[in-house]
């Protein structure tokens, strides 16, 4: 029986031969060798297994099991009885398999010439600057875990899947005003929680992935809609383990 569980505030998924967890209270991911991520399978609920796990047998595993937890518990990632945490498993989202919009708005008029830029209404302008505003305050000023919170906890209100055709004269719209307010180069994280606070105002609430790869490690933030990303592509996104969803 699991003797821990894996505090609310992080995340794990494993990577090849290790795991990666994320601590949405410091805003920080760190890997956990796979001697550590293996020991912890049937420690801690949920924990995934990574590649090349075998049961725990000598003295030896039964040490790295107790330093392993060491090194968790230091860093505030584990809760001591399984009932005060929660299930370690890592997350499960639609794989993206369409891009809403082509990488470009000039790509997105080369690849369909049927489809034409929307019109940009005073509205949406408004929309955005709020949606601006309230992602530079938050990112700044609150936790990322009670950002990421409140993303969650609205998106639950969410009676019905947004439709494709609307959200793509959104997005649309939401892209023809980008370059005047910022740039979303290197920015993902920004990016995302804009255009998340946008779709909220027109009451959609799609899904706010991030994801990590490894050797190297990197991470990276995007919004889909289903099987659909919004600001990006699936063939970048699908590089990333998802590990956390809001």
């Amino acid at each position: 029986m699991a003797r821990y569980s894996l505090s609310a505030h992080a995340y794990v998924c494993t990577i090849e031969d290790h795991a990666i967890v994320l601590d949405l209270n410091r805003d920080t991911y760190f890997a956990v060798t796979n001697a550590q991520a293996s020991a912890l399978v049937g420690l801690v609920e949920g924990w995934p297994r990574p590649a090349g796990w075998r049961v725990p047998l000598g003295t030896d595993d039964q040490e790295i099991r107790e330093s392993a937890i060491r090194a968790l518990s230091k860093r505030g990632v584990l809760a001591v009885e399984p009932s005060s945490g929660k299930n370690a498993a890592p997350v499960r989202v639609p794989s993206p398999q369409a891009a809403l919009l082509g990488t470009s708005l000039l790509h997105t008029l080369l690849d369909d010439p049927a489809v034409r830029p929307p019109r940009v209404r005073l509205m949406d302008i408004a929309m955005f600057i709020l949606a601006y505003v309230r992602a530079s305050y938050r990112l700044s000023h609150t936790k990322l875990t009670e950002v990421v919170e409140r993303v969650r906890l609205r998106r639950a209100l969410m009676i019905e899947a947004p439709d494709n055709d609307v959200l793509r004269k959104l997005v649309h719209r939401f892209r023809l005003i980008r370059p005047f307010v910022y740039t979303a180069s290197n920015r993902c994280l920004f990016d995302s929680l804009v255009l998340i606070e946008y779709l909220a105002c027109y009451g959609i609430y799609p899904l706010w992935i991030f994801g990590v790869t490894a050797r190297p490690f990197s991470a990276h933030s995007w919004v889909q809609n289903g099987h659909v990303v919004l600001n990006d592509t699936p063939e970048h996104v699908g590089r990333f383990t998802p590990i956390m969803v809001a």
